[in-house]
């Protein structure tokens, strides 16, 4: 049977995907973009684990404050790691409405200013409660079509952990405290308890939808595209490392390739992502002096263009600056962490290569 694309699939539908190895179940929770509160990048297969993975704390330091916390940084860091390279790579970076800076402090974001994350826990608003359920939830999302609204849907929501229903984080923290994190219940109801206490975990992803399926249920990737030549403004397909040009099959050797008894030059470049998620704690060496990496480049949300790249570690507290035209200022350093979500996420304008490159792949994941 041939394979079929994600997109096709009924909502409720279930497909595999190996996580550390081990095939794991995960059910089709949405087709396509949820509502205006999202932007163009959650536009796909909304995919959650059907089971829950393993038991939690949402944040170590008892804060609902979702940019910063523990669940966050491991789920799109460790807990993405455990993905096939070629899975890993297709999920795509979203941003997500969320309860910005958490508690009765925060505000709610969404759309373009939403979090950016790969994998992330689902809201209070998507598996189906507002706050006519109480006026304590944010309004971070829209429920997604597998789930039923307010206690109608509680049978939606139960899942199992090692076979034995269990409650499940939410991301969405409560807005009239600064600890406490919604969740839900064994039986389906919501709760809320300390963001440093544990609960389970149902990791949730967006596929694109040219993602495909195979007749076992088994999340594939898109068939690569068919690389092209352009020669006299037609483009001939290149297959097995030959070029066709009318009709004609010419080899391709050592980087050149003969056209009209013209040689031409073929500049095979690597490829390297434009756009870096940052680890949530950076390894910067330790050295006297402090090393500036040139570069073109804007973090998440803010128009400004950043020229320089700054890390030193002189042992004390290793820190990492932006500079640009008029401005530097500390992104993140050792005893503060990241000084805002935002920064975590930066888009060069051109690929990043030599000491940058190196330095960003043992620290940050490309999207």
């Amino acid at each position: 049977m041939a394979n079929k694309a994600i997109s096709t699939l009924a909502v409720g539908s279930s497909v595999y995907l190996n996580v550390g190895g081990v095939r794991k179940e995960f059910l089709v929770v949405h087709q396509g973009k949820p509502s205006s509160l999202y932007d163009s990048s959650c536009n796909g297969t909304w995919l959650l684990m059907k089971d829950i993975y393993e038991n939690r704390q949402w944040h170590s330091s008892n804060v609902n404050n979702l940019e910063n916390s523990t669940i966050h940084s491991y789920l799109n860091g460790t807990f993405l790691n455990l993905f096939e390279s070629s899975i890993r790579d297709a999920i795509k970076q979203v941003k997500l409405p969320y309860r910005k800076n958490g508690g009765p402090g925060g505000s709610d974001q969404s759309s373009a200013n939403g979090l950016s994350a790969k994998i992330f826990l689902l809201s209070g608003y998507e598996v189906g409660w507002t706050t006519s359920d109480s006026s304590y939830f944010p309004v971070d999302g829209v429920k997604l079509d597998y789930f039923a609204a307010s206690a109608v849907g509680n049978s939606k929501r139960i899942a199992n952990f090692n076979g034995t229903s269990f409650s499940w984080w939410l991301r969405s923290p409560n807005t009239g405290d600064a600890s406490y994190v919604w969740f839900v219940f064994s039986d389906g109801s919501y709760s809320v308890t300390s963001a440093s206490n544990s609960a389970g975990i149902r990791p949730a992803l967006v596929l694109p939808p040219d993602m495909e399926v195979d007749s076992s249920g088994n999340v594939t990737p898109p068939p690569p595209a068919t690389h092209k030549a352009l020669v006299n403004g037609t483009a001939y397909e290149v297959k097995g490392g030959k070029c066709l040009v009318n009709g004609t099959v010419y080899n391709i050797l050592k980087g050149r390739t003969l056209i009209g008894g013209t040689g031409y030059d073929i500049n095979f470049e690597p490829d390297v992502s434009l756009t870096w998620y940052f680890n949530q704690k950076l390894s910067i060496p330790v050295s006297a002096t402090s090393t500036t990496f040139s570069t073109r480049a804007h973090y998440e949300g803010d128009s400004k263009t950043i020229t320089g790249i700054q890390i030193i570690n002189r042992e004390d507290n290793p820190n990492m600056s932006y500079l640009g035209s008029g401005f530097a200022f500390t992104a993140w350093d050792q005893r503060r962490g990241w000084r805002d979500a935002a920064y975590r996420a930066i888009t060069f304008d051109e690929a990043p290569s030599g000491d940058l490159l190196a330095w960003l792949q043992e620290n940050a994941t490309p999207q």
